[in-house]
């Protein structure tokens, strides 16, 4: 399922756990649980190493909701980082996250090198 997204912001209640190497987002009474930073790469390369972990990369809306309840400004690498959602625009195409200041933008997952954080 593709989705579309335009300047819209997901806002829901969420309370951060923090664990020893993991950080645990919990969101209407499912949990997510946040990697630690994993480098930065192309979408493939970002694919196979959640995968390699027994992970996934996040959504753009665990992403969006991550930066409105402030869970991103606890990570010290402070930039754009790769999410599942395509890009509906493009087809080579992803969604990616600026965890400093929000703004979500679409980047070629060929091309583009973003930061990486893994979630189950």
């Amino acid at each position: 399922m593709e989705r579309t997204f335009s300047k819209v912001r997901f806002v829901l209640g969420i309370t951060l756990c923090l664990a020893p190497f993991w950080q645990t987002l919990y969101a209407g009474g499912g949990g997510i649980t946040w990697s630690p930073y994993q480098g930065e790469m192309k979408w493939k390369e970002a694919t196979e190493k959640c995968k390699s972990l027994g992970m996934r990369l996040p959504s753009i809306e665990e992403l969006i909701a991550a930066y409105n309840s402030a869970v991103t400004k606890a990570w010290p690498e402070q930039g754009a980082y790769w999410s599942s959602s395509k890009y509906a625009g493009d087809y080579y195409s992803y969604w990616g996250l600026h965890s400093k200041n929000g703004i979500y933008m679409d980047n070629n997952k060929h091309y583009g090198v973003l930061y990486v954080r893994c979630v189950r």
